[in-house]
C-alpha cells in the first residue's frame, strides 16, 4: 500500500476530475456519502432500505437496520451520527443494550455483531448461526443476548465473552422474532410455523406454546406489566395473550395485509402496529378498537417503535423515509430520508448528474449533486418494468405491464404523451443515441420503433417469439440489438426494419446486452451468469466468460475495459483485449442492477438492490 500522501494526491485528482466532468460532479454536501466506504470507493449515495428500528434507552438516539449496515441517528434532529458496517448482507434486526453502550445487529450473512456506541469499535462477531439471523435482543441485565433465524434455532450468547451458552430447538420453521421476559428468565419467540414459544433460559426447555395465528408470527412484545404478550402475524391480525394461561385475550383486526411489527406504549395502554398495507395503526389495548390509522407512508411500512416517553413513535418504510409521529395528533414529520431499497430499472442520464429508478410503481429521480430524491407519481395502472433517460436530458420514458410507454418532461415533471399499444405488456424501452427514436419491447416478442416527438410508429419488428428482455442501440444508432426469452439475440437495421442476424443464447433466465464503443462487438449475459461476445460484422462467437451470476455489463468509453455487476454484489473489471479479470470491487450487499463509466473512464458507478450507488476510483485501486 502507498502512503497517506499518495492517497491525498489521488483524492485531489478526483476532486479536480469532478470539476471537469459532469458525470462526477457530485457535491459531498452530506458527509455520510464518505462514511465507512469499501476499498476503492470515493462516495456512496443512498442508505439502503430499512429494517428494524430501535431507540436508545435514554431516547436520544435511534438505530436503523439497513441493507448496508446499521445507521445511528439523533432522535430529535434526524442527523446521522454513525454508520456501523462490516456485515456482508442486509441487516434485519438491531437492539441497544440496557445501558445504551453497545448495539447488536443481526444479519442475513448468518452473523450477529456487537458494537461499542462510544468508540464505534466492533466488539465481537458471533458466528454459530448457519443461515440468516432475523432477530436479536438483550436480556434486561445486558449480560445475555438472544438471536433467532432461518435455521429454526434460537441461540443464547454471553455478551462479555461472545461464547454461545445455549441453543433452543423446537420451532419447525424460521424464527422471526425473539424477546426476553422482564425478569430475564424466559425467552419468547415467534416463528413462520405460526406458533409462539416460551423457553426457560436456564434449562433450554419449552415452557408453553401459544397457537392461534394462521400464518407466520413476525413480532412479539411483552406489556410493561409482564402479564400479557402481543403478537403480530402475516394473517393480518394482532393478538393479545395471557402470559400465564396462554389464552387469547383479544384479536385486533383492521390491517388489509400482513402485520410485521407490534409494540406497546410505555404505559401499556396503547399498541402500535406496522403493516405491508402501508399503514400504521394505534390500538386501545383495553377495548381492542383502532384509535388512529396513520397513512403518510407511500410504501410498505417495515417497522414501528415508541419513544421511551410515549409521546412520539418512529416508523420506517420502503418509501425511503423514517418518520416521527405525534401520538396525540397523528401528524408526522420526516426524520430522515434516503432509505430506499428494492429499486429496479436504474438508469443514469448522459452526463451522470441524475439517476432514475422505479420504486413502489413510481419513478424516482436522484439529483447526484445533493443526494436528494424526487418522486414522480405515474399514471401507469400496472407494474413499471423499465425507466430510461433520453440522451438529450430532457425526457424520461417508462414502460409498464399495462401495455403503454409514457414520456415525461424532467424539468416540469409533467406527463407528455402515451405510446399506446395495449396488446401486450411492455418489458423494455430504450432511446436511440440521437434522441429521435424510442424502441419498446413487449412480452409477446414484438418490438416497436416510435418517433419521440410525434409518438407515431416508425417500424414494427417481429421475429422473437417470447418476452423481449433487453434492447440497445449501436453507438451510431443504425442498429438495434434485442435479446429475448426465446433464447435468441437479434440484430436489426433501424432504417429498414430488416432483421440482420441472430445469435443463440444458452439460458434465457436473465440477459443484458451491450455494444462496445466502436460498435464492433456485442456482449450478452445469460441466465447462468456467464457473458458471451460476438463479432457484429461476421457473427462469429469470440469468447465466453464463465463467471457465476454476472448480471450486467458496460464497456469503458475507450473500449479497453468492461465492467460486470454480479448477483451477490461484487463489481468486476476486465481487460477487453485479453478478457482477464483486473479488479474485484466489493461493497454492495445485494445484486448490482446498473453500472456506468464516467466519460473519461476513470470512475465507475454501480447501483445495487441494496439501495445504494457506489462511485469507484478505478485508477487509485490500480495504483495500490
Amino acid at each position: 500500500m502507498r502512503n497517506i500522501t499518495l492517497k491525498i494526491v489521488l483524492f485531489s485528482i478526483v476532486v479536480i476530475m469532478f470539476s471537469m466532468h459532469p458525470f462526477v460532479l457530485y457535491s459531498f454536501v452530506q458527509n455520510t456519502t464518505k462514511w465507512n466506504l469499501p476499498r476503492g470507493a470515493i462516495a456512496r449515495f443512498g442508505k439502503g432500505g430499512t429494517g428494524e428500528i430501535a431507540y436508545s434507552p435514554d431516547g436520544k438516539r435511534i438505530a436503523v437496520a439497513s441493507d448496508i449496515g446499521t445507521w445511528l441517528y439523533d432522535a430529535q434532529t434526524g442527523e446521522a451520527v454513525n454508520l456501523f458496517t462490516g456485515h456482508t448482507d442486509l441487516v434485519y434486526s438491531v437492539a441497544f443494550s440496557p445501558d445504551g453502550l453497545s448495539i447488536a445487529s443481526a444479519n442475513a450473512d448468518s452473523t450477529v455483531r456487537l458494537w461499542d456506541t462510544q468508540t464505534d469499535v466492533l466488539l465481537m462477531t458471533l458466528t454459530n448461526h448457519e443461515n440468516a439471523v432475523y432477530s436479536v435482543a438483550f436480556s434486561p441485565d445486558g449480560k445475555t443476548l438472544v438471536s433467532g433465524g432461518l435455521n429454526k434455532t434460537i441461540r443464547l450468547w454471553d455478551t462479555q465473552t461472545g461464547t454461545q451458552i445455549g441453543i433452543l430447538k423446537g420451532h419447525t420453521d424460521s424464527v422471526k422474532c425473539v424477546k426476553f421476559s422482564l425478569n430475564g428468565q424466559i425467552v419468547v419467540s415467534g416463528s413462520d410455523d405460526g406458533t409462539i414459544r416460551f423457553w426457560d433460559v436456564q434449562t433450554g426447555t419449552t415452557i408453553q406454546i401459544f397457537t392461534g395465528h394462521s400464518a407466520g408470527v413476525e413480532s412479539v412484545v411483552f406489556n410493561p406489566d409482564g402479564k400479557t404478550l402481543a403478537s403480530a402475524s402475516y394473517d393480518k391480525t394482532l393478538r393479545l395473550w395471557d402470559v400465564q394461561t396462554g389464552a387469547t385475550i383479544k384479536t385486533f383486526t383492521g390491517h388489509l395485509s400482513g402485520v410485521n411489527r407490534v409494540v406497546f406504549s410505555p404505559d401499556g395502554k396503547t399498541l402500535a402496529s406496522s403493516s405491508w398495507d402501508k399503514t400504521l395503526r394505534l390500538w386501545d389495548v383495553k377495548t381492542g378498537t383502532t384509535l388512529m390509522t396513520l397513512t403518510e407512508h407511500t410504501g410498505f411500512v417495515t417497522n414501528v417503535i415508541f419513544n421511551p416517553d410515549g409521546k412520539t413513535l418512529v416508523s420506517g418504510s420502503y418509501d425511503g423515509t423514517v418518520r416521527l409521529w405525534d401520538t396525540q395528533t397523528g401528524t408526522s414529520t420526516i426524520l430522515t430520508s434516503g432509505h430506499i431499497s428494492y429499486i429496479h430499472s436504474l438508469q443514469f442520464n448522459q452526463d451522470g448528474t441524475m439517476s432514475a429508478g422505479v420504486s413502489d410503481n413510481n419513478i424516482r429521480l436522484w439529483d447526484m449533486k445533493t443526494d436528494k430524491t424526487l418522486r414522480i407519481p405515474t399514471e401507469h395502472t400496472r407494474h413499471i418494468n423499465n425507466v430510461v433517460f433520453c440522451p438529450d436530458g430532457k425526457l424520461i420514458a417508462s414502460g409498464s405491464l399495462d401495455g403503454t410507454v409514457r414520456l415525461w418532461d424532467i424539468q416540469t415533471e409533467t406527463h407528455l404523451m402515451t405510446l399506446n399499444r395495449e396488446l401486450s405488456a411492455v418489458s423494455r424501452v430504450v432511446f436511440s443515441p440521437d434522441s429521435f427514436m424510442i424502441a419498446s419491447g413487449y412480452k409477446d416478442g414484438t418490438i416497436i420503433l416510435w418517433a419521440v416527438w410525434t409518438g407515431t410508429q416508425i417500424q414494427i419488428l417481429k421475429r422473437h417469439t417470447d418476452t423481449v428482455h433487453s434492447l440497445v442501440f449501436s453507438p451510431d444508432g443504425k442498429t438495434l440489438a434485442s435479446s429475448s426469452k426465446d433464447n435468441t439475440l437479434c440484430m436489426w437495421d433501424v432504417i429498414t426494419g430488416e432483421h440482420i442476424q441472430t445469435f443463440k443464447i444458452e439460458n434465457d433466465w436473465y440477459n443484458n446486452i451491450a455494444f462496445s464503443p466502436d460498435g464492433k462487438i456485442i456482449a450478452c449475459t445469460n441466465g447462468d451468469g456467464n457473458i458471451n461476445f460476438w463479432d457484429v460484422q461476421t457473427g462469429n462467437h469470440i469468447r465466453e466468460i464463465i463467471e457465476e451470476f454476472l448480471t450486467i455489463i458496460a464497456f469503458s468509453p475507450n473500449g479497453n475495459t468492461f465492467a460486470c455487476g454480479s448477483h451477490f454484489g461484487p463489481v468486476l473489471l476486465w481487460d477487453a483485449q485479453t478478457y482477464t479479470n483486473l479488479l474485484k470491487l466489493t461493497g454492495h450487499t445485494r445484486a448490482v442492477s446498473s453500472i456506468v463509466f464516467s466519460p473519461d473512464g476513470k470512475t465507475l458507478a454501480s447501483w445495487s438492490y441494496d439501495g445504494t450507488m457506489l462511485l469507484w476510483d478505478i485508477q487509485s485501486i490500480q495504483v495500490d
